[in-house]
């Protein structure tokens, strides 16, 4: 069941990627309704969050920051305990977000350099008749979680963000104590992380190689692994949000 599962999510992200000639490969060799995929789906949000970058969980965000007086974020974090919380768990998620293991699971590419990063976002069309390669969705989606982060970031603090900001400030900053417990148990499972990233791209360029039972005990190995690291709240102590961070 995990092992299926865990085909299903990527076989997914196969359609969200548009990655055209592995997906007719992938229908000649198993059909348009794999007996594979008959089995209990992968949520959209697990696939999401296997793939490193836990887009579903701050997708939008941006845009509803900015319908707003960027002076007054702060100002509604104070007054809403519903902001407040929200803020924490989009802080969770962007914390959690790692595009060194997105761009490997998801496209089989090394992470490009900033500039690469940017020449590639601005080549990102948001037309639906636009066809967008997989590195332009990759590195707009990789700045775009950058630009919600940075307005999180004003929303909890008050604070314009530092010169050293990264994706993890939010929560270091407004959460201290739950960045310290993600820290620990992400790098409890570096090595499955990276594992399950490497596995998956040599399943997705090679769809028709029969895994042997090892390799199929160590992927499920790696992907429940992965699993618990990935769980947005799972083993962690949650903080109360406060108005006032310490």
């Amino acid at each position: 069941m995990m092992f299926s599962t865990f085909v299903h999510g990527y076989y997914f992200l196969l359609f969200l990627f548009d990655n055209s000639s592995s997906l007719r490969k992938l229908l000649y060799l198993r059909g348009e309704n794999p007996k594979l995929l008959n089995n209990r789906a992968i949520t959209v949000e697990r696939v999401c969050a296997h793939s490193g970058t836990h887009f579903l969980n701050y997708l939008s965000v941006s845009e509803g920051l900015k319908s707003l007086n960027y002076d007054e974020l702060h100002d509604m974090y104070l007054c809403s305990k519903s902001c407040r919380d929200f803020m924490r768990n989009t802080a969770l998620s962007l914390h959690m977000t790692d595009f060194d293991i997105a761009w490997l699971t998801m496209i089989g590419e090394v992470h490009p350099n900033k500039t690469e990063l940017v020449s590639l976002a601005k080549n990102f069309s948001t037309n639906r008749k636009t066809k967008n390669t997989n590195k332009e969705t990759l590195a707009w989606l990789e700045l775009y979680a950058y630009d919600v982060a940075k307005l999180v970031y004003k929303c909890i603090l008050d604070k314009d963000p530092p010169d050293n900001f990264d994706l993890q400030t939010p929560l270091k900053s407004g959460f201290s104590n739950l960045s310290q417990q993600l820290k620990m148990r992400e790098e409890s499972d570096e090595f499955g992380r990276y594992a399950q990233a490497v596995m998956t791209d040599f399943m997705n360029k090679g769809l028709d190689f029969a895994l042997g039972t090892n390799e199929i005990l160590t992927l499920q190995a790696c992907y429940a692994a992965a699993d618990v690291v990935n769980a947005p709240e799972g083993g962690l102590n949650i903080e109360l949000t406060r108005k006032t961070p310490f």
